[in-house]
């Protein structure tokens, strides 16, 4: 596992200046002792952790305290469906729900909406776990098969509304280098080249995405244009994500 060397996380809150300090991986909270370095020095910022919940225990519970908020993928409430469909361990099991447990009021929830494979019982847990509104993620892959939810279409119906509008964000690698493209394609410089110029450079976009009259309400396009269009303009069939955006708009707008 390659961690970000500290010095390169410093240059960054120094140039950028940014008010949240998200958290993300992999699993950030494996590196606790950088978590701590970075939150000691800049006491002042707004830390966010993304995590899957698998590993959460005392050890490192002093970092939750100190987080603005808990952004945790959260794909069932049910241990069967993790251990099945996430590969789970009995420990991850634990850690998971003592984390939405202890946790509760830290908690941004992500859930994701694979192409097939859901978990159909999620938003009927949810409101038995009271846990805040979720953001929808609607996975980005070219797979070609599809499962139509009908909690989703449910949930739009009860005046559920998931956020799905939201942008990239400015991402610093393992490398050092800066980008808006989580995988590290596009955007790209590094650190310790610090150019203004590049902060405002567009990500690319499939002209598929920029005609579609959906685009903004569509995670997909919203938060990875440049991931979209990689995969939207290599098929020649209507993909999952943009399906459910339909079925999002229609119920949204009527």
């Amino acid at each position: 596992t390659r961690t970000i060397p500290f010095e390169y996380v410093k240059l960054a809150l120094h140039k950028y200046q940014p008010k949240y300090v998200v958290f993300f991986g992999g699993e950030a909270i494996l590196e606790p002792d950088l978590l701590r370095k970075i939150m000691n020095e800049y006491p002042d910022k707004r830390y966010l952790l993304h995590t899957n919940g698998t590993h959460y225990n005392d050890t490192n519970k002093d970092i939750y305290e100190k987080l603005y908020g808990v952004v945790l993928t959260l794909d069932s409430y049910r241990s069967e469906w993790l251990k099945k469909y996430k590969d789970y361990s009995d420990e991850d099991i634990v850690s998971y729900f003592k984390l939405i447990e202890e946790q509760k009021n830290k908690i941004i929830v992500t859930h994701n909406v694979f192409a097939s494979h859901n978990d159909p019982y999620y938003v009927e847990d949810m409101k038995k776990y009271n846990l805040p509104s979720t953001n929808w993620y609607l996975f980005v892959t070219k797979n070609r098969d599809q499962e139509f939810l009908s909690y989703f279409r449910d949930c739009m119906l009860e005046d559920f509304n998931p956020n799905i509008n939201v942008f990239p964000k400015l991402r610093l690698l393992v490398d050092g280098t800066l980008t808006y493209d989580m995988r590290g394609v596009y955007n790209l410089f590094h650190v310790t080249k610090w150019e203004d110029k590049k902060l405002e450079e567009p990500l690319p976009m499939s002209n598929k995405c920029v005609q579609c009259p959906y685009k903004h309400e569509c995670f997909a396009f919203t938060m990875f244009p440049h991931f979209v269009k990689d995969i939207i303009d290599n098929v020649d069939y209507e993909l999952h994500f943009c399906k459910f955006t339909k079925i999002f708009w229609r119920y949204k707008h009527g």
